[in-house]
Parts: C-alpha cells; sequence; structure tokens
C-alpha cells in the first residue's frame, strides 16, 4: 500500500471520527495542498463560535496519527468569507485540490 493511499485512509478515518463525535459539523475539507507530512482539517461548525479568521490548532504526531495535524474550526458563515475572500486562511494554506467532506458523504 502506498504512503497516499495510507495519508488518505487515515484522513477519512478521522473525518468520520469527527462526524460521529461533532453533530454541528456541517463539512471538513481536507487541505491537501501542502507539506506531505502534515494533515490540513478546516471544520465547519455550527455551533463554533465566530472570531473573524481562521485560527488553526496544531497537534503532533502520535501513535494513532504518525503525522502533524492542523485543525481549524469555523462557522458556516465564516467559511462563506473565505470562499469570497474576506477572510484569509492561514498563511500557506490553500483551497486548491481540496477535498471536501460532508456528513451525507460520509455515513452514505
Amino acid at each position: 500500500m502506498s504512503t497516499n493511499h495510507d495519508l488518505e485512509q487515515l484522513v477519512a478515518s478521522l473525518v468520520q471520527e469527527h462526524f460521529e463525535l461533532e453533530e454541528d459539523l456541517e463539512q471538513i475539507i481536507w487541505l491537501k495542498k501542502g507539506p506531505a507530512s502534515e494533515i490540513r482539517l478546516l471544520e465547519i461548525n455550527r455551533n463554533t463560535a465566530a472570531t473573524g479568521m481562521v485560527e488553526v490548532f496544531g497537534f503532533a504526531p502520535s501513535v494513532d496519527i504518525p503525522y502533524p495535524l492542523r485543525i481549524a474550526e469555523i462557522t458556516p458563515e465564516e467559511w462563506e468569507r473565505v470562499q469570497n475572500g474576506e477572510i484569509s486562511l492561514p498563511e500557506s494554506w490553500s483551497l486548491d485540490d481540496a477535498e471536501i467532506f460532508t456528513r451525507e458523504h460520509v455515513f452514505a
């Protein structure tokens, strides 16, 4: 199995777990563009506090997730503003080649 395939399976597992744990998550965007050894997730949560910016929380590699994990959580309204260019993503984050997961997609 290739490393890329392993990473895709790990991200799919993380996404499913996050949807199971957080019922207010509407979408999870996997930002694929960036370091190959890092997982970046942008989570759209209707129950998170709006800050007007994209704040990233980082987690070190672990036994279960052998990659650095970066997660940012924003509201649906902030997601619209990101897409319209009104709110910037963190430096070196890009929506190019991003994969969008929805609850319906994951649990279909």
